[in-house]
């Protein structure tokens, strides 16, 4: 056993568009990626073996659960790519899908782990501009800010005449260093922007689980997303626009089981570590409710509340006021929301 001492990662949330030229913009229309992006640098302390992974998924949680099985093995067993097709990558995946992930989203994930600009594992569909990418990134010293006007450039190669635009934000942070955890989670709600952190440490007799405190992280970002969906969706069925006994109606009650699950894989990590929150630890409860009223002020309002949908990836991804949540008003109503 390995037994990682030190690990940093963020979790980037990214919005890659290949924009057409000014004299084809009429002709064409922008190809658009959104993605999650997470590094995973594994060091063996012992020999000095390193090897970094790549991780993009549709979904937040997923990545960065992706990430945690990968630490966790790695730290167990130690090197990952020299495994091959021992290492069950396909089994690693399945198991990072809740009840809620496997019966309402399943057919609409997707992953990839990359190691050198090269993909060793792959499920479901996704932009080939985000391989591309990748490439890049590895080929120019893992400078990732040089990677996309790098992708521009090997594109009017190619013979076209495009513009690469990016858009990224930060969801979460994590820093392992001398047994203790300090995770950031930036939180989008219905209104506004928060960020709250997380720390924790080891003690003598229980030692710090790298592997247990990302996915309490990853927890914390499905809840959050889970919330604000589980509280529009309770107020659209007190109004009838969900029926009852339909299938919209059971994922509003099986989102409401996965959050119960969810608060409980937060607390067990509490139990188990001395937690500390700055300034206080988000509540899904509070969240909820906050999004139950922010669907009944629209509402008021005349707007129109879209129908529960599953969405391929965590398109709320560049959500920064509330004109972006997912629901839009009446054309007839020209009234800002609150």
């Amino acid at each position: 056993m390995i037994h990682i001492k030190d690990f940093r990662s963020s979790l980037l949330r990214e919005k890659l568009e290949v924009v057409p030229s000014d004299e084809n913009v009429q002709k064409k229309k922008p190809v658009i990626a959104l993605s999650n992006r997470m590094v995973v640098p594994l060091v063996n302390k012992k020999n000095g073996h390193e090897e970094i992974l790549v991780i993009r998924a549709s979904n937040m949680h997923l990545c960065v659960r992706m990430a945690a099985k990968l630490i966790g093995s790695f730290d167990q067993y130690g090197t990952i790519i020299e495994r091959g097709d021992a290492f069950a990558w396909e089994k690693v995946w399945e198991s990072v899908h809740s009840f809620f992930d496997k019966a309402h989203k399943k057919n609409n994930y997707w992953v990839a782990v990359y190691h050198d600009g090269n993909t060793v594992f792959e499920s479901g569909d996704r932009n080939p501009l985000i391989d591309l990418v990748e490439k890049i990134d590895v080929g120019h010293n893992k400078d990732y800010d040089y990677s996309i006007p790098m992708a521009q450039e090997a594109l009017s190669k190619m013979g076209q005449d495009v513009e690469c635009q990016q858009d990224t934000n930060v969801a979460l942070t994590f820093n392992f260093e001398k047994d203790e955890i300090r995770c950031g989670i930036i939180l989008r709600g219905v209104s506004r922007t928060t960020t709250f952190s997380m720390t924790s440490s080891g003690s003598a007799d229980r030692q710090m689980d790298c592997m247990m405190a990302m996915q309490t992280g990853a927890a914390f970002l499905e809840g959050i997303q889970l919330a604000f969906q589980a509280g529009m969706d309770t107020f659209k069925l007190g109004k009838g626009l969900i029926k009852r006994h339909s299938r919209e109606h059971k994922i509003v009650k099986d989102s409401q089981k996965r959050l119960i699950q969810l608060s409980a894989e937060i607390a067990k990590f509490e139990d188990h570590y001395r937690v500390n929150y700055h300034p206080d630890r988000a509540s899904f409860k509070d969240m909820r409710q906050e999004a139950e009223e922010f669907a009944a002020n629209i509402f008021a309002k005349g707007g129109t509340l879209f129908g529960t949908e599953q969405h391929d990836t965590d398109d709320d991804i560049f959500v920064n006021d509330a004109s972006d949540v997912p629901w839009h008003k009446d054309s007839s109503n020209t009234d800002e929301a609150d």
